[in-house]
Formats: C-alpha cells, structure tokens, sequence
C-alpha cells in the first residue's frame, strides 16, 4: 500500500489540508496526514479519472473528509472517503454511500480489559483465554477493526451512543483480511460489488462478516 509522494506537500495540498497538516507535531503524524490526503486523490483519480492534483479535500479535526473539488466534468460529488492508518500503514475506501475502512498494524499492542467489552469480545471467555497471546491479539484486532470500520460508516451519532454495532442488520456486511503485518477491515461491502485499487490488495484472503440475528459467524471467500 506504498504510495510515491510529490516532493513537497505544499505543492497539492488544499487550503484546509495544510492548516491541519501545520497544526500537526509529531512528524510521525504528520507523516500519515500526507500519506492518507495523497492515496486518496490517486485512488480517486485511478476511479474517475483526471489528475491526482486536481481533488482536493477537506480536513475536520474529527470525522472523515469530504471532497471540496475536483475536475469539473467528472461525478466525483457525492464520493464518500474513508481512511485510517496505524504505525507505516495507511488505508483509504471510497463509495458512493457511507463507507468505513480500518487498519491496526499487528505490532501495536491494544488494552484488551479497556477496550474488548466495547468491541462485543468476550474477554472472560473460556475460548479466548486459551489462546496464546499472540492469538489474543490477533482475535481483538478482528473486532476492533470490524468495529471501527463499522461505526465510521455509520457516523458520529452512534459512535457517542457506544451501545455496539450491527453487522448483518439489512444484509449489512463487512470484508475483513488478516496478514502477519496488518488486520484491515471494510464496511459495508461485498466481495464481488468491492475493486482493489491494487493488485496485492486484490490476493488478499478476504472474509465476509456478519452478525445476523446477534450471532457472529464468518465465511471463507
């Protein structure tokens, strides 16, 4: 998911994006600012067309960004953007209706007793206390970024509301892949209606999730 940056962000970046990139310390930060705004544009550019340079974006403290411009010819209105990073990885999702993507880097350890409950893990689970824990992380990355991926698709209201999310209401489902380098998740989406704009993203072993009925259950792709 590398991404060849123009030299200098100051040469593409949009009047917001570089009132937030400047607002940004830590160079690490700052860093996945530019690599998130840049992938977006060429994901975008690769799906509708025109140059990388030509959309800009917005840049909210909190909450995804929208398209301020782009070629005027081109139907890039109403295009939904996602993105995420974690540690050297980005991922950005686009759609023509809300969409969430998340990323976790597998090296990054989470507080599973903080953060499991609200993730609908069973921590106290005579299941997951078997697992080694490298198992335990892997398994927590699943729900965590499932969950992300979900709350971001469905907006701020429910993500203050905290009650825990919906996968399978309405057929809504998510794709998830797991690599000794990363855990990403999509939602919602569906293996034949979803385009990789990256051939390596494509070979992924991709699997569809979805709660139906309260039920967890998952199936190979």
């Amino acid at each position: 998911m590398a991404r060849l940056l123009p030299v200098s962000p100051e040469t593409w970046l949009g009047a917001q994006e570089m009132q937030r990139w400047h607002s940004l310390k830590s160079p690490a930060r700052r860093a996945q600012f530019v690599a998130g705004h840049w992938l977006a544009r060429q994901v975008v550019a690769q799906w509708l067309g025109g140059n990388t340079t030509d959309y800009i974006l917005s840049a909210p403290d909190d909450g995804p960004p929208v398209w301020l411009d782009g070629p005027q010819a081109l139907a890039w209105r109403g295009v939904h953007v996602s993105l995420s990073h974690s540690g050297n990885w980005v991922a950005c999702a686009l759609a023509r209706h809300p969409v969430g993507v998340d990323i976790e880097s597998a090296g990054r350890i989470r507080d599973f007793a903080a953060l499991g409950q609200w993730t609908g893990l069973d921590l106290a689970s005579k299941a997951f206390a078997a697992l080694t824990p490298q198992q335990q992380q892997q398994t927590f990355h699943t729900h965590w970024t499932l969950a992300e991926a979900w709350f971001k698709q469905a907006g701020p209201a429910a993500r203050m509301q905290a009650t825990g999310f919906a996968l399978g209401a309405d057929g809504l489902q998510a794709l998830l892949a797991q690599t000794d380098d990363f855990t990403l998740a999509l939602c919602p989406a569906q293996a034949a209606s979803t385009t990789f704009a990256e051939p390596e993203l494509a070979a992924l072993r991709w699997t569809v999730w979805g709660w139906p009925g309260g039920d967890r259950h998952a199936a190979g792709l």
